[in-house]
């Protein structure tokens, strides 16, 4: 890549410019370049120009042109490395009074100050521009040599502070990454934790209670004496393996559902359907359930005729995960359901008065195996997997699942999801409720 080099060169008078040109960029003037022979004790016959970098040079004639060319060099992203500014420029600005104000737009950029007689003394040029290096001063007439060299060694210094700078954002830019993936992994890690302490009580639980009735049956299968309380006995304790049997099947089908949803190998059977019938079968499931916790139940069906061309088993299951999840969340008041559409989207509504969610936690309970607080799961029991299926599902049915909420109030779960699916992995297959 070529090596060109922004320079500013900022002077009243147009014949300093020309000199400019040929001392910086004597490849460019070669026949011009002669008359400065003298000054090497060389001949021009043998004059080989050495291979420096390629001076870009812009030309300002006052401090207020200077001024506004550094602005667009800024804003271009082609900043100047070195600015020539001589002192005395009248009518306008001074060089000094120059130099503030460019500073002020790209503190980086190098300064030769150009003076022909002293307008400023030393301890005057500190006061004004402060203690930096990033000033050197020329006196008028020009030794040529001391301009290339102050050129040189002045353009190289901006260099390697550029890529000083730009090596320091690197390395903080690889910093905060790195301190990223410290944090997610550091979350992954927590969250494995929680999920092996929530997996290990959900399992624990159904399993002592299977082994427990086991127990019970095998010690009356021995004692014979009461056959009637026996029977009775061995009824409830068959009852209850039963149900914690089931509870482990739910378990284990959710973590494999979900597991199949992530590696894309779940498919969409697509069929016309009219969904609030499947939400009051849904709801009637509920029905013993809702009555033991004393709540109500409202499910404000409107339209009742329409139909949605959609996977009818993965609508059933969001549904009655967010139900489940309202019900389970609200110790009393009531759930209600609603239902709406527009031209594109069918909508469920689900409100609950039960102990709500903060915003911050809105994306959390959308995760696999994640609750707002893992507390919860001592007085509210449940992998926390529920909502993350519904979540998934309702993607795939080309959804999502809305959230409002506040603490103590409640919440409404919006479920969403296109009235016509088409063309959706499998063959159609069309059948009623």
């Amino acid at each position: 890549m070529k090596n060109e080099i922004n320079i500013l060169i900022v002077d009243d008078t147009p014949s300093i410019h020309e000199d400019y040109k040929q001392i910086l960029n004597p490849q460019l003037h070669k026949t011009n370049l002669y008359e400065f022979s003298d000054i090497f004790d060389i001949k021009p016959a043998n004059t080989k120009i050495p291979d420096t970098p390629t001076y870009i040079l812009d030309h300002a004639y006052q401090g207020e042109e200077a001024i506004e060319l550094v602005k667009q060099s800024k804003a271009n992203n082609k900043p100047y490395a070195l600015a020539f500014i001589d002192v005395c420029m009248p009518p306008g600005l001074d060089g000094i009074e120059t130099i503030s104000k460019i500073w002020e737009i790209d503190k980086n950029i190098e300064i030769i100050i150009c003076t022909a007689f002293s307008n400023y003394s030393w301890e005057s040029i500190i006061d004004k521009l402060g203690i930096t290096n990033n000033f050197m001063i020329l006196k008028k007439p020009f030794d040529i040599i001391e301009v290339k060299q102050m050129t040189l060694s002045l353009t190289s210094k901006w260099q390697l502070s550029c890529e000083n700078k730009e090596f320091i954002n690197q390395i903080k830019k690889n910093q905060t990454e790195l301190n990223k993936a410290r944090l997610v992994a550091e979350e992954n890690s927590k969250i494995k934790s929680d999920f092996i302490s929530i997996i290990s009580h959900e399992l624990k639980t159904p399993l002592t209670a299977i082994l427990g009735y086991t127990d019970l049956l095998i010690s009356n299968a021995k004692d014979t004496n009461n056959l009637n309380q026996i029977c009775q006995c061995d009824c409830n304790a068959i009852r209850r393996i039963d149900i914690n049997a089931h509870k482990l099947n739910d378990l284990i089908k959710d973590i494999l559902l979900i597991s199949n949803i992530e590696s894309g190998t779940i498919n969409c059977n697509i069929a016309f359907f009219y969904p609030q019938q499947t939400i009051e079968r849904i709801v009637d499931g509920f029905k013993n359930l809702i009555e033991n916790k004393h709540l109500t139940i409202k499910n404000y069906i409107k339209n009742e005729d329409i139909y949605i061309n959609s996977d009818r088993v993965k609508f059933e299951t969001i549904v009655t995960n967010i139900i489940s999840n309202a019900i389970k969340f609200t110790k009393n008041g009531s759930i209600d359901i609603e239902c709406n559409i527009d031209e594109k989207f069918f909508y469920v509504s689900i409100r609950d008065t039960g102990i709500g969610i903060p915003k911050d936690k809105f994306n959390i309970i959308f995760e696999n195996f994640r609750q707002v607080d893992q507390k919860l799961t001592r007085d509210y029991t449940g992998t926390g997997i529920g909502l993350a299926i519904a979540m998934r599902m309702a993607q795939l049915l080309g959804g999502g699942i809305k959230l409002e909420s506040q603490e103590g109030v409640g919440s409404i779960f919006t479920l969403y999801l296109k009235r016509d699916l088409d063309n959706c992995h499998q063959t159609t297959k069309a059948y009623n409720d």
